[in-house]
C-alpha cells in the first residue's frame, strides 16, 4: 500500500479525528479510504446515469 502525506488546518484535523472515533474506524487512514471509496462509487454511478441518458 502507498502512503500520502497531507496537511490540514487544526479544525479539520480535529473533525477527522472525531469522525474516526464516532464512526468506529480504527485509524484516520481507514476513514479517509472509506471517504475516497464512497466518492469513487458516486462518480461511477454518475457516469452510468449519464451514459444511460444518452442511450
Amino acid at each position: 500500500m502507498s502512503s500520502i502525506n497531507i496537511s490540514l488546518p487544526e479544525s479539520m484535523k480535529v473533525f477527522v479525528e472525531e469522525q474516526v472515533t464516532k464512526g468506529g474506524y480504527s485509524s484516520v487512514s481507514e476513514y479517509l479510504q472509506e471517504l475516497i471509496s464512497q466518492e469513487q462509487k458516486r462518480q461511477t454511478q454518475e457516469h452510468i446515469q449519464t451514459f444511460n441518458c444518452w442511450t
